[in-house]
């Protein structure tokens, strides 16, 4: 995953404005020039413009641009089209003289009408300056029964032109729209010989994902590339994976990224386009030119009188150069006018994945967290009763109190929540069934919420407007399928990918410190639009291995999507159980994030960095990623955790560097070694290694990392440092807040001293809770750089009003427990909790809570027969009745009992059980450590078990009973006792 980092524009510089002027003739109308700033999202920047939007009315016809592109549009004898795209830098125009380069196309009422069509008219023409500096062109074009708003949002000191499509039906009656294309040009006039195509896999989970494939054009191309294709898949790191589940839209297949070159001059022409469906992309070598046709899989969307649809953006630039000039000039345009909802880019942190109970492995996190110095505390799937209400699934899963805990170091809870999934029995579901997508069967995520559906969609930003509200500003981490295809149907897709992004867009609107965590089974969902609102973006769920982030990159910031490019060893951050590190490896993790930070402070992470893939003599380059600096003056090189060669003797040939500018070079796992050259010596000569070591970072003009012995000057000592006995979480301790001082040097960490000894570290915040610890003792702290240099200690006094004295004792923990009297009507009181298990789903351990009923003192599933009792299951299909006991410690527990029938002989046919410990995937069966045992529907024997495990605290314990053919009387008494031996 990619390591680091929130920095809401860090240090790092924009790199400085070209200045040029348009001079226009008496048919111009200049429509940009000096740009003020007054939005909130604003860029600092563009302080002045080099766009260019002019009208001819002599020739009826639109030129466009800036110093890098110019695009020119008419509108002539009713036919609109594209009639030149030129690369300013190499003089490439890439329509060629192509004669039906037509910017629309789709099919109304059975009708194809496309710019080509003929009998169009202008109905009206309007240009605006935007608060970012852009400036848009909207065309409305009219006939008979709709119009077409042709629009065009111009980026200063870019290549870029971002385009959309809106159609408006103004028939007075319902018209049905078919298969809209979003981009639709005739390229190259026909010569494509010398030109290349570029295309990339997607972020699907399978082996061959994210990788960027070229292609040289002939007079014979065809290609239509369907999301819905099998996937390239390849053999990648000795694994061959498809991986893939029943999602096939987005970015899942392939890249919604495509691009061409000129071989000769190197211009490259490239789009993407924000859509989250079905799409099809047709590129077709043909006599008149090259047909480039990007089109959704729209059978028939109805489209209501006075209604319109707006088509998702396509996105197209140029650029000049090999390919990380082509990635470059994209992330330029990103950081410039993409960058303004991203908030927080930090490492990642403590991260669990797991059934409830949540809290005692979170708040390990949150102090793991603290430690190591990341800013994330990340709770993955399963924490929750069920999809649609997301309320804990244990009421002592404080979720609020944990959010509150960890912002206090200055960290953020990551919580994952789709909220266009959700479950049988939710309360949206049972009081909106028509919400949810017709047809929808449940997945591995879920059932599916029809975001095309408006009063749906309001539900969910509702809902998630709710938990930044009650959590106080928390990472939302999305995954899943929010387009799904209605009854087979996929012609709403278009409604929902558009809602999906406007959620994202809300959520950041709505909250200034709410922050996005974008993933759909990895990248399903990596478009330019999307990740616009994530701070953080996965792009694999592991499949791609090396690839992830490699050649992604070149589309989406590097430090904004996980990467494989961080290969020390020995670190650790996964809480799948209460783990606690050994201190070597929780030193080594702290390290390498301490030089993460230290790289962020730098200017190294976040907007303006550049990215280069270096070539590599004696291994795969692939394996080798390089960011620079925004005015490239540093740089430094990492590899993937995955190189084959760690070992090895490598020649790198750094890329990017200035080459008269002076470097001088350290390696982060070879100290002492220092050499000083020119930017053109490194590049030319490489950096030999004779054995390269795991781990090792190749460091240009960043040479006083931590660590590297340059960290010699005391830093400031902390200042007002307070203490006070405190309770957080159930835990009662003593806790120091703190303020630093200005910065006389780089502070790695605050060490907490009692008594004289160090007994923990601070790598975030100014704040520490050490539970079980008294106030009554003699506190210190001091801060410490990266070098282990210490301040002097300042004492920490009793805070004004604070308490001083012993932590109070953690609670009892009984070593006894049986069902029927430890039965409560509360989700995990005495560590019983009351479940029903889905058999329809993939999932093996598909569980949602039961609901209690206080008036019959039992748990009523789905169904009205799926119970629990105290010391009694019944189940009824398709749910089985589940009751979990989760371990309140580690150690070894007997489970003891006997199970029968409540009314043998009745005519039921009985039922199964099972006892069963939970997987390594909370979702799915771990060890079945007795039955199935069938029980006889004519059968009142009791059936006894006798059996002994080992536990973790938190690990649980299912029991499970199931019907068989039918439920008729199938309540079973089963009264487990569990005992620590």
């Amino acid at each position: 995953m990619s390591e680091a980092w929130d920095v809401c524009g860090t240090r790092g510089e924009a790199p400085p404005l070209s200045r040029r002027t348009f001079m226009l003739g008496a048919t111009g109308i200049v429509v940009a020039s000096m740009v003020g700033w007054s939005s909130p999202h604003t860029n600092p920047a563009a302080a002045a413009s080099d766009v260019i939007v002019e009208f001819d009315a002599a020739t009826n016809s639109w030129t466009l641009g800036t110093a890098a592109i110019t695009k020119k549009i008419s509108l002539v004898g009713g036919v609109f089209r594209m009639t030149s795209l030129v690369s300013n830098a190499g003089t490439t125009d890439f329509v060629g003289g192509a004669s039906n380069s037509q910017e629309f196309l789709f099919t109304w009422n059975g009708t194809v009408l496309g710019g080509g069509s003929g009998g169009w008219g202008l109905q009206a023409q309007s240009s605006q300056n935007q608060p970012d500096g852009s400036v848009r062109l909207d065309l409305v074009l009219v006939r008979s029964g709709l119009t077409v708003t042709r629009s065009y949002t111009v980026y200063p000191e870019t290549g870029v032109i971002a385009e959309r499509t809106i159609i408006h039906n103004v028939s007075g009656s319902a018209s049905t729209l078919t298969n809209p294309a979003f981009l639709t040009h005739s390229l190259l006039g026909g010569a494509v010989a010398g030109t290349t195509l570029s295309y990339m896999t997607g972020g699907g989970n399978f082996t061959g994902s994210g990788i960027l494939k070229e292609v040289p054009l002939t007079s014979s191309y065809s290609r239509a590339f369907d999301s819905h294709d099998q996937a390239e898949i390849i053999e990648v790191d000795g694994h061959t994976t498809p991986g893939l589940g029943s999602y096939s839209n987005g970015t899942s297949i392939y890249d919604t990224f495509f691009a061409l070159e000129n071989v000769a001059t190197k211009d490259r022409l490239w789009f993407t386009f924000d859509y989250n469906g079905h799409w099809v992309s047709q590129i077709v070598s043909q006599t008149t030119g090259l047909s480039a046709v990007v089109q959704s899989y729209t059978p028939a969307l109805s489209i209501p009188a006075n209604g319109s649809i707006e088509l998702p953006l396509v996105t197209l630039g140029v650029a000049s150069g090999d390919v990380d000039d082509l990635g470059n000039a994209i992330g330029d345009y990103t950081y410039r006018y993409l960058w303004d909802y991203t908030r927080s880019i930090v490492p990642s942190g403590g991260w669990q994945w797991r059934s409830a109970p949540q809290l005692p492995n979170a708040v390990a996190s949150a102090n793991y967290t603290r430690y190591i110095g990341a800013g994330l505390v990340h709770i993955d799937d399963n924490w929750y009763d069920r999809k649609g209400d997301w309320k804990p699934a244990l009421a002592s899963d404080d979720i609020t109190a944990l959010s509150s805990y960890v912002r206090k170091s200055g960290i953020q809870l990551k919580m994952w929540m789709p909220f266009w999934h959700i479950d049988r029995g939710s309360e949206v579901l049972d009081a909106h069934p028509n919400w949810l997508v017709n047809g929808s069967s449940a997945t591995f995520y879920g059932l599916h919420l029809d975001l095309a559906n408006g009063d749906a969609a309001a539900w969910a930003r509702a809902k998630a407007d709710a938990a930044q509200a009650d959590w106080g500003g928390y990472r939302w981490r999305y995954d899943g399928m929010p387009s799904w295809p209605a009854g087979g149907d996929e012609s709403t897709m278009l409604l929902q990918s558009q809602a999906f992004l406007g959620l994202l867009k809300s959520v950041k609107d709505g909250h200034s410190d709410a922050t996005i965590d974008g993933c759909a089974s990895g990248g399903e969902t990596l478009l330019m639009g999307a990740v616009r609102f994530s701070d953080s973006q996965q792009t694999t769920d592991g499949n791609a291995h090396h690839y992830s982030g490699y050649y992604q990159s070149l589309k989406l910031p590097i430090d904004k999507i996980s990467h494989t490019f961080a290969s020390e060893p020995s670190i650790a951050t996964g809480f799948s159980q209460v783990t606690q590190y050994s201190e070597s490896v929780a030193e080594s993790t702290r390290k390498y994030i301490a030089l993460q930070r230290w790289l962020t402070d730098q200017g190294m992470v976040g907007r303006w960095v550049k990215v280069y893939r270096p070539p590599v003599v004696g291994g795969d380059h692939t394996y080798v990623l390089q960011r620079s600096s925004g005015d490239q003056k540093r740089s430094y090189l990492t590899f993937s955790s995955y190189t084959p060669y760690f070992g090895s003797a490598v020649t790198v040939h750094p890329k990017g560097l200035l080459p008269t500018h002076s470097y001088a070079l350290r390696m982060w796992k070879t100290p002492g070694f220092a050499q000083t050259k020119t930017g053109a010596q490194w590049m030319t000569d490489g950096v030999p290694i004779a054995a390269l070591k795991e781990g090792e970072i190749l460091l240009f003009n960043l040479t006083d990392y931590p660590g590297s012995g340059q960290q010699t000057t005391a830093p400031a000592a902390p200042t007002a440092a307070t203490k006070t006995l405190s309770n957080y979480l159930g835990a009662s301790g003593t806790e120091i807040n703190w303020t630093m001082a200005s910065a006389t040097s780089w502070v790695s960490y605050v060490e907490i001293v009692k008594n004289g000894a160090v007994i923990d570290k601070v790598s975030r915040g100014t704040f520490w809770f050490g539970a079980g610890h008294g106030s009554d003792a003699s506190y210190a702290v001091r801060a410490v750089t990266g070098d282990e240099v210490r301040s002097s200690a300042t004492a920490v006094p009793l805070a004004s009003g604070g308490v001083s004295g012993p932590a109070s004792p953690p609670p009892v923990v009984p070593t006894t427990t049986q069902l029927a009297t430890a039965f409560a009507l509360t989700q995990g009181a005495n560590n019983w909790a009351y479940l029903q298990r889905d058999r329809r789903s993939s999932s093996t351990l598909y569980l949602t809570n039961m609901k209690a009923d206080s008036t019959n003192n039992r748990w009523v599933g789905d169904e009205p027969y799926t119970l629990a009792f105290a010391g009694a299951l019944s189940p009824q299909a398709p749910h089985d009745a589940v009751v979990k006991w989760f371990a309140p410690k580690a150690g070894r527990v007997r489970v003891s009992g006997k199970a029968s029938l409540a009314q043998p002989g009745q005519g039921g046919d009985g039922t199964t059980l099972t006892i069963a410990a939970g997987g390594e995937v909370p979702s799915y069966l771990g060890d079945v450590l007795w039955g199935p045992q069938a029980m006889p529907g004519d059968s009142s024997a009791e059936v006894g078990f006798d059996l002994e495990r080992d536990v973790n605290a938190g690990d649980a314990i299912y029991f499970i009973a199931a019907q068989n053919d039918d439920h008729y009387f199938d309540v079973t008494n089963w009264d487990p006792k569990i005992e620590y031996v």
